[in-house]
Order: C-alpha cells, then sequence, then structure tokens
C-alpha cells in the first residue's frame, strides 16, 4: 500500500495485451486508479488466482429478484411458460416505491458481489398500484436510479414501452396496469429518465420496446426520445 491508497496484487489478470502475470492494481476513492503489469508487490495485498474486468448484466428486471422462489415450482396441466406472469401480476400489486428502491439495492449488491460492474436495467414498472401515473413520471426510474447510485453499480437504464398485452395487438390485462404508456406518456418518461441519471458518474439512458409495442409505431412515435 503506496501513501494510503488500497493496493492488490493478482497473480494474473487479463488486461486489454491478454492474459498478465503480477498485476498491481491501485484503488482510490473506491475506483482503480492504476493498473500496473509486471509489478513487484511492494506491500499490496496479495490476490492468488486469475481476475478479469468487471462483467455487464445486459438484461435485467430488478424488481424480479423480490419474488425470487415464487414461480420456479409446476402449476396445473394448463401450465405454460406464460403463465409464471400470474404470480408477477399479484407480487407486483403490492410493491411502492420504497420496495422498488430496496429490492434493486439488494439486486444491484449481489451482481457487484458476483462480479458483475455494469446492469443494463429494462424498466417497465412505471406507474402507481393502480395504473395511475405517479405525479413525477420518472418516480420509479429514479428509485432504480438511487438504488444504482448508492450501490455503485453502473446503469443503463432503458425505460420500456409497454402498449399492449401480448403479441398481435392483444389488449392489456389488469396485471399490466402499471406498465403501460402510449407514445407521448413514454417519451416525456425517456426525458425524465435522462434527468434523472445526469448526477450519476456512471449512468445512461436508452430505450426498449417489448413484444406489447408495434415495431412501426415504436420506431415511428419514440424514435425522437432518442435524438
Amino acid at each position: 500500500m503506496t501513501g494510503g491508497m488500497p493496493a492488490y496484487h493478482f497473480d494474473r489478470a487479463l488486461l486489454s495485451s491478454g492474459w498478465t502475470r503480477d498485476v498491481r492494481v491501485d484503488v482510490a476513492d473506491g475506483a482503480i486508479a492504476r493498473v500496473t503489469p509486471n509489478a513487484p508487490r511492494d506491500g499490496a495485498q496479495h490476490v492468488a488466482g486469475f481476475a478479469i474486468p468487471g462483467m455487464p448484466n445486459l438484461h435485467c428486471h430488478t424488481f424480479q429478484r423480490g419474488m425470487a422462489g415464487l414461480a420456479e415450482k409446476r402449476g396445473p396441466a394448463h401450465d405454460s411458460f406464460w403463465t409464471w406472469r400470474e404470480v408477477m401480476y399479484r407480487f407486483l400489486g403490492k410493491l411502492t416505491p420504497d420496495d422498488v428502491e430496496a429490492i434493486a439495492a439488494f439486486a444491484y449488491m449481489q451482481m457487484l458481489e458476483r462480479g458483475f460492474t455494469a446492469v443494463g436495467e429494462f424498466h417497465y414498472l412505471h406507474h402507481d398500484i393502480d395504473g395511475r401515473p405517479y405525479a413525477d413520471i420518472g418516480e420509479m426510474a429514479a428509485r432504480i436510479a438511487a438504488a444504482a447510485n448508492g450501490t455503485g453499480i453502473g446503469l443503463t437504464l432503458l425505460p420500456a414501452l409497454y402498449i399492449h398485452g401480448g403479441f398481435g395487438g392483444v389488449a392489456p390485462n389488469e396485471g399490466q396496469k402499471r406498465f403501460l404508456n402510449d407514445p407521448d406518456r413514454y417519451a416525456a418518461l425517456v426525458a425524465r429518465s435522462r434527468e434523472i441519471v445526469k448526477a450519476l458518474p456512471d449512468a445512461r439512458v436508452g430505450i426498449a420496446s417489448s413484444y406489447s409495442t408495434s415495431t412501426m409505431l415504436f420506431t415511428q412515435k419514440t424514435c425522437r426520445s432518442a435524438g
């Protein structure tokens, strides 16, 4: 450790140049400050084995961490891949913004512990329990951002446009009312999401469509949100 700055010495690490021996990593303010290959240990904490860069979790719905174990069982004879959603809808019928933030923070903490340092959050839980938008259209997006900021994980927030209940323009059901937006309200949500993540050190906003949105509608009505 040099000048009070934490340092770690890895037997081998995967760098941009390939696998390298004796890699020293110096840390400052919780972030990597310097990486030195073929370096002496010089008081750094030795970490045996191999080190690789942090991995991204490319597809995440963090609220589902809170329902783990509730749908992983066989149902009636008519059960199918899609019927697990009924469990999800009942679960979502009780979640408050505080619940969503706590679950997201717990999930992000677990990701970091397992080597995931960034997450793509496909975010479609937008509205209040009764389906009405919150006074702040980005209330739930703000809770996801707060969880990411509190844990330190890199965030790509992907608000999802959800219009129909399924393929072929099926009408949405009662359990999906917290997801729904029309294109104009979705554009407002994306704009608000951008405001929310501005203060985060490693965050950005994209846009996402689901099977419940026609490709043409998504392209024509929401591409302005990406500008």
